[in-house]
């Protein structure tokens, strides 16, 4: 089926103008300035002196919060349902319709661990928020949960870099491992590109033996040169 390019192209630009609305605009209006904290390794978004600035300092993580912690808690519970489900589906259907079914059923499946690896990867984020929000209403950032060494160097880059990126390598593996058309299609794929490969090495193996045999011959007519005057 041809790939629909419209839905792709909206979504990258509303995510283009979130970007934009939430760091580029705060940090042109002074609301907030950029600073880079070596001890952490971290990029910050930090709140200017003003009454405007910890507001908005505050209305940013919680829409953090919302777009990176808060989808685990329906996508959870979607699995959950998906699991309860498919565990107590007890009809036993024949036919094309055992074949649909067996076709629904692995589907399914797919799914749930495509949602378990995501809920893994993406579940200290959200306690991580909640620790947050918790030191945020009654402490001082860093104090209490984030003061250690390990979690204030390494709990937001876990959680929102590292974490991310583990999941969206894992992502193509479960595809190659759970659907077939995609395996195929990379099998293929791989096939063609060795072929182009022991192709092209072929060429070059030839090339450098012409070339091995045209200096043969040069040395071997300079040498004749050289003894033409002694004869």
């Amino acid at each position: 089926n041809p790939v629909r390019k419209k839905p792709i192209f909206i979504g990258l630009g509303c995510y283009a103008a979130f970007i934009v609305l939430m760091t580029v605009i705060p940090c042109s209006l002074g609301v907030q300035y950029g600073t880079y904290d070596s001890s952490g390794a971290m990029c910050w978004l930090l709140p200017t002196d003003s009454d405007i600035g910890d507001i908005w300092d505050y209305v940013d993580n919680i829409v953090d919060c919302c777009a990176l912690a808060v989808p685990i808690i329906p996508i959870t519970i979607s699995c959950l349902i998906s699991s309860y489900k498919m565990s107590f589906d007890s009809g036993e259907p024949v036919g094309d319709q055992g074949r649909g079914a067996d076709i629904k059923r692995r589907a399914t499946v797919t799914i749930i661990i495509f949602t378990a690896v995501y809920v893994f990867f993406n579940l200290p984020l959200f306690i991580a928020y909640i620790f947050w929000f918790i030191t945020a209403a009654k402490y001082s950032y860093p104090e209490p949960y984030f003061s250690s060494a390990v979690m204030y160097n390494y709990a937001w880059n876990y959680t929102e870099v590292l974490a991310v990126c583990l999941n969206s390598v894992c992502n193509p593996i479960i595809f190659f491992i759970r659907i077939k058309k995609f395996r195929d299609f990379v099998l293929k794929k791989q096939e063609e590109l060795s072929s182009r490969v022991s192709v092209i090495s072929s060429r070059v193996s030839v090339i450098s033996v012409h070339a091995r045999s045209l200096l043969k011959k040069e040395k071997s007519t300079d040498c004749d040169s050289a003894l033409i005057p002694l004869l």
